[in-house]
């Protein structure tokens, strides 16, 4: 039938002059379509034309619309779009306010949205500002829809879409009410997710495509990024009583055994809150400190990177910098119970120290942690012992792209012995991050790095899944750093069935 209209239209030596209006990934467009017939025969026929390829390109569907049907044809190609393999990665609560958004369904666009959605409009011609809650979103939609029955919002073409969002040219366009003719308004549409949520939308102008592009890149979230916990709130507080020199708010924070340890190879020493007090003192008081969070351990230790800068009191025009590591602890009061330092290049040593005080404090008693750090200690010297904290049916299973599939104990022991012993040197590994812990296991983030034998250094993170079973592993899963909600609900499951294999 296809074929057929076309040679008909053809054998009037008719010529179409084709516009492109709009595409969704890069299986779909919608072009205008204007065929005109030759002089001795005049004719001309306008439509919408709506195309979609397969994988290899092959024509999958081509569907014609009147020319004054762009509202149709948006809706039937944002359809298509939504059942589209280049779609997978946006939430389906993000295609249904499209949907809802099309029918002017305000109930059902207020159910497509968490409370907190909140809507930024960054334009400066046209703007309505910063909306903190759905439910004031929604009533600026119907505003809208008051003033124009026919509203459409569509995607003119997508720019990137992601987990974490989608960056996109939109265009709004429709009838305004009592005889006010039509209208369009052109924007930069970014939409923010989290997980299976559609929790923010921000609008830019055209030309500040760079801009929206920027902050759609802001958004993109850091694999290895800490999330602050009670350890690394507390030392916001220390870091604004040194800086007021409030040296007696300082000593009403930390707990009756509170321990300072300078294990900086050039220092080495080890007292209570009076050194640590005494040694802040020696710091001028117009001394900068930078941080960053780089691993925690539950909600009671965190791992920093401190960097100083200042200036010589005794000489002028000399500055100094130092670079450290600092391990903070604090009981289950909030109180802070340790501050340890460590030299910038032993953040292995200060990650095992991490590990260790988090079995053995905030997750005492709970016999898989014990479990998981003696195979931890043992993989880094011993292997048999390392073999004997796997149970018989242990199982790895890893499920990155380049992973090592699935493996049993004695094959994974192989590999890591292989790995560690003879294909590279100065092989170590950190914990950065526990995401959720019990008495069957936890998922934790780490790292691996060190130096390939004849090569150069290398480095992996990843994320974890640990089941045990009494005082031995008995499963292992391993998932690339940006799928943690996908280890977090395996954990979940396997907690839940048994820890079957």
């Amino acid at each position: 039938m296809y074929l057929a209209s076309l040679q008909h239209i053809l054998s009037g030596r008719a010529q179409a002059a084709r516009t492109v209006l709009a595409t969704s990934g890069n299986r779909l467009a919608l072009e205008h379509v204007l065929w005109t017939g030759p002089e001795n025969a005049p004719f001309e026929i306008e439509a919408l034309s709506l195309w979609e390829v397969d994988a290899e390109g092959l024509v999958v569907a081509r569907i014609i619309f009147d020319p004054d049907d762009r509202r149709a044809a948006s809706a039937e190609m944002f359809d298509r779009y939504a059942r589209s393999d280049a779609a997978q990665v946006i939430p389906a609560a993000w295609f249904e306010m499209g949907r809802a958004l099309h029918d002017h369904d305000l109930e059902r666009c207020r159910a497509a949205m968490p409370g907190d959605m909140f809507f930024n409009d960054h334009r400066r011609m046209i703007n309505v500002g910063r909306l903190e809650s759905a439910d004031a979103y929604i009533a600026s939609l119907a505003a809208l829809f008051e003033q124009s029955s026919d509203l459409t919002f569509e995607i003119l073409y997508m720019v990137a879409a992601e987990k974490h969002g989608s960056l996109a040219v939109g265009r709004t366009f429709g009838t305004l009410a009592e005889g006010g003719g039509e209208f369009e308004s052109l924007y930069v549409r970014l939409a923010q997710y989290k997980g299976d949520q559609y929790v923010g939308m921000e609008l830019f102008e055209l030309e500040d495509l760079d801009v929206a592009r920027a902050r759609f890149e802001a958004l993109r979230p850091d694999p290895t990024r800490r999330t602050p916990n009670t350890a690394s709130r507390i030392r916001d507080r220390t870091h604004e009583l040194f800086t007021a020199r409030d040296w007696e708010g300082l000593r009403s924070l930390v707990s009756e055994d509170f321990v300072f340890e300078e294990r900086r190879k050039h220092t080495l020493l080890t007292g209570g809150v009076d050194l640590w007090i005494e040694s802040m003192k020696h710091i001028g008081p117009g001394t900068a400190q930078a941080r960053e969070l780089i691993a925690t351990f539950g909600d009671r230790i965190a791992l920093d990177r401190l960097g100083w800068r200042g200036n010589d009191g005794l000489r002028a025009g000399v500055h100094w910098e130092a670079d450290t590591l600092r391990l903070t602890e604090v009981d289950a009061d909030g109180r802070l119970r340790a501050s340890i330092s460590f030299d910038i290049d032993d953040q292995a040593e200060a990650c095992a120290e991490g590990a260790t005080r988090f079995v053995g404090g905030e997750a005492a008693g709970t016999g898989a942690q014990d479990a998981i750090l003696a195979f931890s200690r043992a993989s880094r010297r011993d292997w048999e012992v390392a073999r004997r904290s796997l149970a018989d049916d242990f199982v790895l299973h890893d499920h990155r792209q380049l992973g090592l599939g699935t493996l049993g104990p004695d094959d994974w022991i192989a590999s890591l012995r292989v790995g560690k012993d003879e294909l590279t040197s100065q092989w170590k590994n950190e914990t950065l991050c526990i995401f959720a812990w019990n008495a069957r296991g936890r998922v934790d983030a780490g790292r691996q790095y060190g130096t390939v034998r004849d090569g150069g250094p290398f480095e992996t993170v990843f994320v974890r899944v640990v089941i045990t079973e009494g005082d031995r592993i008995r499963r292992m899963e391993i998932y690339a750093m940006d799928d943690v909600q996908a280890a977090l609900a395996r954990f979940e499951e396997l907690c839940a069935d048994g820890a079957s294999p």
